[in-house]
């Protein structure tokens, strides 16, 4: 596989995983939040992998009153955050940078 292909990739599903804990955190509930992202099955699939993965759970049942992002979740999405910044003004320098070669 390309590596610059990997490489979109995994910013496609950081990018959608940031947007789906954003969602949850606006939302208070996982339905209602990841509708304009993915599917509700899509959406649970993905927090149990990454909770899998770091083995630490990223949001909690509030009961009837929805959910909420742990610490953890928290956490992980501010660094998605960051990170989708840092790569947004590195394009937009790279851009830049190019439109001034012409």
């Amino acid at each position: 596989m390309n590596n610059n292909l990997f490489e979109l990739d995994i910013n496609a599903q950081a990018k959608r995983l940031m947007r789906l804990l954003n969602a949850i955190k606006e939302c208070g509930s996982i339905y209602t939040g990841c509708k304009s992202i993915c599917a509700y099955t899509c959406a649970w699939k993905t927090i149990k992998k990454v909770e899998t993965t770091f083995n630490q759970k990223i949001i909690t049942s509030n009961g009837v009153h929805g959910s909420s992002l742990t610490e953890f979740g928290e956490t992980l999405l501010n660094y998605l955050t960051q990170m989708h910044e840092s790569v947004q003004y590195l394009a937009n320098d790279f851009y830049e940078m190019l439109e001034a070669m012409d």
